[in-house]
């Protein structure tokens, strides 16, 4: 099974359902029920859906997912080399995405 990152209508990154939990598992310990946190698994916890959606951000809250990813990443030790490389990938389409860079 595999689980989505929608960082906008034209860019998707699948995921395998296992690494996907781990995302959301450390975005739950490092938001703490914010209101980000909230917007963010949305689609999980209200829709049921293995799915991350971040293309309705805006740069703010874009900088902040891809902070939140960073710091995830940061955690993995080599053991999970495959979901540090994912994770390092859609990092690098944050900072390519549009509303970061207009926002610059």
């Amino acid at each position: 099974m595999s689980a989505t990152i929608m960082l906008s209508e034209n860019k998707t990154f699948d995921v395998r359902t296992v690494d996907f939990n781990l995302i959301v598992n450390a975005l739950r310990i490092n938001t703490r029920g914010s209101e980000i946190s909230k917007g963010l698994l949305e689609t999980i916890d209200v829709f049921g859906m293995n799915m991350i959606c971040v293309d309705e951000l805006d740069a703010s809250g874009l900088k902040i997912f891809g902070e939140l990813l960073k710091e995830f990443g940061a955690t993995l030790g080599t053991e999970n080399m495959g979901l540090f490389e994912f994770i390092e990938n859609v990092c690098a389409e944050i900072d390519l995405d549009e509303r970061v860079v207009s926002d610059r």
